[in-house]
């Protein structure tokens, strides 16, 4: 029966691609009835360089907070991000609807593209419309694709997505190699401009050639990798000319064993989120003594030291493993992270990795590795309750989005945040008048300050000045 349904699905890859796109639209149209929270508010609607026409180059000039004068000392390059609000504003002004439909296109574009990279990389159709439906519904997503200010996240996604689509045309073909492979780094540096995030590629393309590239020699590869070196280092001088410096840490090449400790710990957090996507918030702190306790970093990290010790044997699944690992790397450093250091949306790209290697395990290696066993059981559990408790946790979780006093309220209950309760209490003083309430608020996000792995200083002045002047 499995071959059956391949064979079915190989002959009509559009016609499933379509239902796939159609099935995400279905689960995920309620983002449309958003309106802007959060960050979207300053960064779009407050943001003169994105409502004024004239002003659009100041976008590539600074960085996403620049606007707010000088004394901005963001590390956040993201530049295509916001010309697209820019673009946007020019055809819609202040409405969120047409930035929603925006968003939830990207998205079903990136599902498409899993689909796609799964049948390359999978050789199995079956399993890379499961992972794909898994990749489509996977709660985690619900962040990136409901919250306008993800942009940055969804669109460097589908970018470097495309870019490794485009990658693999160029290793596989024989005419224009070089420039087949050029045209992929250029894709790449249009991803580096939506978010940092995507300096991962080069390393993952040499990734994809330690587990699946043969037996060719690195020298000979080493022409073929040197466009997306080339668009790495533009990237790097256009970053520090317009930021005055690569990276807000002070010293960015040099790890302490705490910063690596908390890449560990955050490592096992996104695993957890992953497997257990419950409890999700666009807040989410970080205790480093609770995270090494946890199984989860010591799972994760015995994945990946298993993913690469076994290449030979399973090539595909071991790469598609460090998928995860090497695409999560530039989320792991948490000096560069501002506010949540494990959010929802940072899995975006990473989970294509884990939701390909699930349905290829689950479809190929299974049935192959014990015969004898009936394969209905496993593809009915992959299919039908896995995707279907996924979707009916996204259809609860998108309305959360709709509004500001909706997300932190969610917020605010579903995790111990210092960050979500001082925007509760800023939300509940400044618009709803609840004074009360905001002082609740404000004294439980100073107590979650105090034991989180990063206190902001910032968090424990503002939540004191609100203390201040709620007396």
């Amino acid at each position: 029966m499995l071959a059956r349904w391949n064979d079915l699905i190989g002959r009509h890859p559009g016609l499933a691609g379509g239902v796939l796109i159609a099935l995400t639209a279905l689960v995920f149209q309620g983002v449309l009835a958003g309106a802007f929270v959060f960050d979207d508010v300053p960064l779009i609607v407050e943001n003169p360089s994105v409502t004024t026409l004239g002003r659009w180059k100041l976008l590539f000039l600074g960085s996403i907070w620049s606007f707010r004068g000088p004394t901005d000392s963001s590390h956040f390059y993201r530049p295509l991000q916001m010309f697209t609000y820019w673009l946007l504003y020019r055809i819609a002004g202040p409405n969120p609807a047409p930035f929603h439909l925006l968003q939830l296109g990207v998205y079903a574009g990136g599902v498409w593209l899993v689909f796609r990279l799964g049948r390359g990389l999978l050789r199995h159709d079956l399993a890379a419309l499961v992972g794909a439906l898994l990749w489509a519904l996977h709660p985690l997503h619900v962040e990136a694709v409901a919250w306008i200010s993800a942009l940055a996240d969804a669109g460097s996604g589908l970018l470097v997505m495309v870019s490794f689509w485009l990658f693999l045309r160029a290793e596989k073909g024989t005419a224009h190699r070089l420039a087949r492979h050029a045209l992929a780094a250029c894709v790449y540096f249009a991803a580096l401009l939506f978010k940092e995030m995507a300096l991962s590629f080069p390393l993952l393309i040499l990734v994809y050639w330690f587990f699946l590239g043969g037996k060719e020699s690195w020298l000979s590869r080493a022409g073929r990798w040197c466009p997306y070196a080339l668009a790495t280092a533009g990237y790097v001088a256009l970053r520090i000319s317009a930021l005055g410096r690569f990276s807000g840490a002070p010293q960015p090449l040099k790890l302490s064993l705490r910063t690596v400790a908390a890449a560990v710990g955050m490592l096992g957090q996104h695993a957890m989120l992953f497997v257990w996507p419950l409890h999700l918030s666009i807040a989410r702190d970080f205790v480093l003594s609770t995270s090494l306790r946890s199984p989860w970093p010591w799972l994760a990290l015995l994945a990946l030291l298993a993913a690469f010790t076994f290449r030979r044997q399973q090539a595909v699944l071991g790469f598609l493993v460090a998928w995860w690992g090497v695409t999560l790397l530039p989320c792991l450093d948490i000096r560069q992270l501002v506010g949540s250091p494990v959010g929802d949306r940072f899995s975006y790209l990473p989970s294509v990795g884990l939701c390909l290697a699930a349905a290829f395990g689950a479809l190929v290696l299974l049935p192959q590795t014990l015969p004898r066993l009936n394969p209905i059981p496993v593809l009915l559990s992959v299919l039908l309750v896995v995707p279907a408790l996924w979707a009916f946790q996204d259809i609860r979780n998108i309305p959360h989005w709709r509004a500001e006093d909706a997300l932190w309220r969610q917020a605010a209950t579903a995790l111990d945040s210092a960050y979500a309760h001082r925007f509760r209490g800023m939300h509940l003083e400044y618009e709803k008048g609840d004074l009360e309430g905001a002082a609740r608020e404000y004294q439980m996000a100073l107590r979650m300050n105090q034991v989180s792995f990063q206190p902001l200083a910032g968090m424990v002045y503002e939540c004191d000045l609100g203390l201040v002047l709620l007396r």
